[in-house]
């Protein structure tokens, strides 16, 4: 408890909307904490710098959090806008969820879900998503993360195609700038060069087709329809070099979330769907970020007209009270993995000891539960609109170049001013903004490559938290904007 600074009972008392809080009442280069030194010399950290963090303890340390803010070490609220990695759906210090996981650790803290044995609260939970997913008939398969879930689908897909004979059927389509987790298989579904370099990656069996980004991609003179059918023509392309006999499947987000909250164009599903139909080739969705809520819809699938053979959750199914993902796929999967089972003599040859963990599946069940009796898909919808007009307005900012959103997810992409000249084309706008609007303006976002400021707000979050979100949003980039954007 040592490492702990006593903070305010209630620290929402202490924020006052656009105030100066950060430039003034907080030093620019606060001391090092002792939570942040003794982290810094024994933890490894994920997407950071690992040699300034270690050398300097460069890690801001959270404390607390409640609704849509949080607080670190020095007694600091925050707009968190990311909430966290896109997962803390209802926010923070929910006391629903904190007592739905009281109540099961008392009552049931683990068991397994493998040789024949599960606990109540994961079959009530399978049972739930399936009444509301895409797919029925189907299967539920539960993991620890995202990037399992994931790493499992491919991993089952590749066994029900060996269990029918569809021996050469390995390869699946991914997406550039699609993110499907950190496991071999998830990093090799991930079309980021950043996240293969060094790893030996991706895997063979993995290929990747062109983000679906008009602002970014578009030829020129290129209209939206050209560019989409430009894209499905592509899919055709790759699918005919490979063989269709050879393609297991096309693994899409419906928002591709850390590749910069790309919106595909109207159409770019209706073409993608109908060439894999064409040639009989599942779409199985990664919906770890835009599934339970984010687009106001139960499932991302559902928003975007997308008909899928295999669904993973992640991130929202429990808003990140505890680890917990979970594969949904449909009965022809399920046929596969029954007949490879029995081909191994009654046998299927996959377990996770924490597959179907109650404390998460209980924790998700009041999660599913609170979005119905909240009306929270309502309530996301609503003030999606507030969302999106303050991100319109953004447009005309000359450090904008796009600004886009669906649901509660949003992007900023900045580029140099016009005339700006050549020196300033890989000039880092995003990280400055980032860094000025966390250090004085006390706000969290997401920073992405291609300077993209990215927003994934609690679902939770108000029509005046918003304002509050862009109105800090604004000053850092205009902060940025009158010093020149050099660095």
């Amino acid at each position: 408890m040592g490492l702990y600074r006593r903070l305010p009972g209630d620290f929402l008392a202490v924020i006052s909307p656009k105030s100066s809080l950060f430039s003034e009442d907080y030093p620019m280069t606060p001391a090092i904490t002792a939570a942040a030194r003794i982290d810094a010399a024994t933890s490894l950290h994920g997407f950071s710098d690992l040699r300034a963090i270690r050398d300097h303890a460069a890690l801001k340390v959270i404390q607390q959090g409640k609704g849509v803010w949080v607080m670190d070490e020095h007694g600091r609220p925050m707009l968190e806008a990311a909430a966290g990695m896109w997962c803390a759906s209802l926010g923070f210090g929910d006391e629903e969820l904190v007592d739905a996981a009281i109540e099961q650790m008392r009552t049931l803290p683990y068991y397994h879900t493998v040789g024949g044995k599960s606990v109540v609260p994961s079959g009530a939970l399978a049972e739930r998503l399936l009444e509301n997913s895409p797919i029925r008939p189907g299967k539920v398969y539960f993991a620890c993360t995202g990037s399992e879930a994931n790493d499992f689908l491919v991993k089952f897909v590749r066994y029900g195609n060996n269990a029918v004979g569809e021996h050469r059927r390995k390869t699946f389509l991914a997406r550039v700038n699609g993110y499907h987790g950190g496991t071999l298989a998830a990093s090799s579904l991930t079309g980021m060069a950043q996240n293969h370099r060094g790893f030996d990656l991706p895997l063979p069996g993995f290929l990747h087709l062109s983000e679906p980004h008009y602002y970014r991609n578009a030829l020129p003179g290129e209209s939206e329809a050209e560019f989409c059918a430009r894209l499905v023509d592509e899919l055709r392309q790759v699918i005919e070099r490979e063989g269709a006999d050879t393609v297991a499947g096309f693994v899409a987000e419906p928002v591709c979330a850390a590749g910069g909250v790309l919106i595909p164009p109207s159409g770019y599903y209706a073409g993608v769907q109908r060439v894999l139909r064409e040639y009989g080739i599942p779409f199985f969705a990664d919906e770890v970020v835009t599934g339970i809520g984010r687009l106001g819809t139960m499932f991302g699938c559902e928003a975007l007209d997308i008909q899928p053979a295999a669904v993973t959750l992640g991130k929202g199914l429990t808003g990140a009270y505890f680890p917990l993902a979970a594969m949904i796929v449909d009965d022809e999967i399920v046929q596969r993995l029954l007949q490879g089972s029995d081909q191994a003599g009654s046998y299927f040859a996959h377990g996770a000891t924490y597959a179907g963990h109650p404390v998460g599946c209980a924790i998700a069940l009041a999660l599913l539960e609170i979005v119905r009796r909240r009306g929270i898909l309502a309530h996301v919808r609503r003030v999606s609109e507030v969302f999106a007009s303050r991100i319109r307005q953004l447009a005309g900012h000359p450090l904008v170049g796009d600004a886009r959103s669906v649901g509660l997810m949003g992007a900023v992409e900045l580029r140099p001013p016009q005339g700006a000249g050549q020196a300033c084309a890989g000039i880092d706008l995003a990280r400055q903004v980032h860094a000025v609007a966390e250090t004085e303006y006390g706000l969290i976002f997401r920073k992405l490559a291609n300077n993209v400021c990215a927003f994934s707000p609690p679902l939770v979050i108000s029509e005046h938290e918003i304002d509050e979100l862009f109105d800090r949003f604004g000053m850092a980039l205009d902060r940025v904007w009158r010093t020149g954007g050099t660095e």
